[in-house]
């Protein structure tokens, strides 16, 4: 029950760290990233080595994405009335983080070449356009503690 009462707060905190982060990337112009992701090469071969690159890659690159809203999640969930009512909130997050990894991983699986040459077109705008989901992100944080669930009050 603390913990419930410490996440809002928390889950606030962490929307205005991702706005201030979102400002600065975009009026600085810099970017930020794993220096250590530089100074590993991945050969095209389906070897134990690659698979576990990239897991290692794809699960840091997950996590961010899906941080804000699994903040969210776990601390309505832990404020909530009734029991049943959080474990939906976990199997509805689930359900839907499920469909779009299966939706991704068929996607790619399916339309390989067409969405390679797709993506290596956008490749250019991805910096802005992720220091943007940022800022979007970090701002819904914000707002649903502050606005729609007034820090768990």
């Amino acid at each position: 029950q603390a913990l419930g009462l410490v996440l809002p707060y928390a889950a606030t905190g962490v929307g205005f760290g991702m706005i201030v982060l979102a400002l600065w990337l975009l009026i600085s112009g810099r970017k930020i990233g794993i220096t250590a992701a530089s100074r590993v090469h991945v050969t095209p071969e389906r070897n134990t080595l690659n698979a576990l690159l990239f897991g290692m890659t794809y699960s840091i690159a997950s996590l961010s994405c899906a941080l804000p809203i699994f903040l969210m999640v776990v601390s309505t969930a832990l404020i909530a009335d009734e029991w049943a009512s959080s474990v939906a909130q976990f199997v509805s997050y689930a359900l839907g983080m499920g469909t779009v990894i299966m939706s991704t991983t068929l996607g790619v699986a399916l339309l390989r070449t067409t969405l390679t040459r797709w993506l290596r077109t956008l490749i250019p705008f991805t910096q802005h356009v992720g220091v943007l989901f940022l800022l979007g992100a970090g701002a819904y944080l914000v707002y649903y503690w502050v606005e729609v669930a007034p820090l768990g009050l």
